[in-house]
């Protein structure tokens, strides 16, 4: 065996008082063969997985998760010595492994589960990523489209996952041979309890959990809106046919068909027995005016607003 591989098999001593201070977070970061790969060279870095984070199916297979249908996203668990290697230095490698602005997208790969992501388990934790993630965005053009929430939910991938490119050295990776001895080589530094401590007042248990409860609303919220964009994709796919329907309506044609039953297949698929010409009527008159609504809000989302 090569030192190259003995190196990346090498796992510092572990103590039952050194794993009694381990802590853990979870990184979303594309494809999480690259990413664990990466992670695993860092000095401090105890423990990796990966598996599938804060989707809304539970224990999905790698399968199911590559439909985009599960909410999931590819991530890795990874537990550090603090003691060795701060939470803010493998945040900011994290940020040298990605690009930041790019959503559900790294390298060649994507869709939603390729999106990234930094998900904790202690709310103390989460001004320590606010701090890291602000630096970046300074300095970057473009809004970082990284996820920072609480971990809701993590499902271990199955088991030929696990260190895939430790098992398979010519296996494929988005990131480059490079980055992977950068982190090798990287001194790892701990975080400075005395900066923190002099760089803000300590949160009580009140304030982290109002954090919790806010990263929980937005994420409700961007689900929501997210739910919302699909709905007006759908809406503009059918625009033409709510045209035609309207027209239709409005040039009386359809009392005509309705009383001949000639048209063989009416607005909506409603033939003649169904529904007498009233509620024929009224059901077209309904889906006028929601189309009316639909246009309305897509003229002006938000009525309520000051204008300048």
């Amino acid at each position: 065996m090569s030192l190259t591989m003995i190196a990346l098999f090498f796992v510092p001593l572990r103590t039952e008082q050194n794993q009694a201070m381990e802590k853990d977070i979870y990184l979303a970061g594309g494809c999480f063969w690259g990413t664990e790969h990466f992670f695993r060279q860092i000095a401090g870095v105890v423990l990796t997985e990966v598996g599938f984070a804060n989707g809304h199916i539970p224990d999905p297979s790698y399968k199911e998760v590559y439909t985009d249908a599960t909410g999931h996203a590819e991530t890795v668990h990874v537990r550090y010595d603090p003691a060795v290697v701060g939470l803010k230095f493998l945040l900011r490698m994290f940020f040298r492994a990605i690009d930041p602005t790019s959503l559900n997208k790294q390298g060649e790969d994507e869709g939603t589960r390729y999106r990234t992501g930094i998900y904790y388990t202690d709310p103390a934790d989460l001004p320590k990523i606010r701090s890291v993630y602000d630096e970046v965005q300074r300095r970057t053009d473009g809004p970082v489209r990284v996820e920072v929430g609480p971990m809701r939910c993590f499902y271990r991938a199955e088991e030929y996952h696990q260190d895939y490119l430790v098992k398979n050295p010519d296996g494929y990776c988005h990131l480059p041979l490079d980055l992977f001895r950068f982190a090798r080589e990287a001194s790892p530094v701990p975080d400075d309890p005395e900066e923190e401590e002099g760089t803000k007042a300590p949160m009580d248990e009140y304030s982290l959990q109002r954090i919790v409860a806010m990263e929980a609303a937005f994420d409700r919220t961007a689900e929501a809106v997210r739910l919302l964009e699909e709905a007006l994709d759908r809406y503009e796919s059918i625009r033409p046919d709510i045209d035609r329907l309207t027209d239709y309506l409005e040039s009386g044609a359809w009392r005509e068909d309705f009383e001949a039953d000639e048209a063989g297949f009416l607005p909506g698929g409603i033939k003649r027995g169904v529904l007498s010409e009233d509620g024929l009527y009224n059901l077209l008159e309904d889906i006028v005016r929601l189309h009316g609504q639909m246009e309305a809000f897509l003229e002006d989302p938000d009525p309520e607003a000051p204008t300048d």
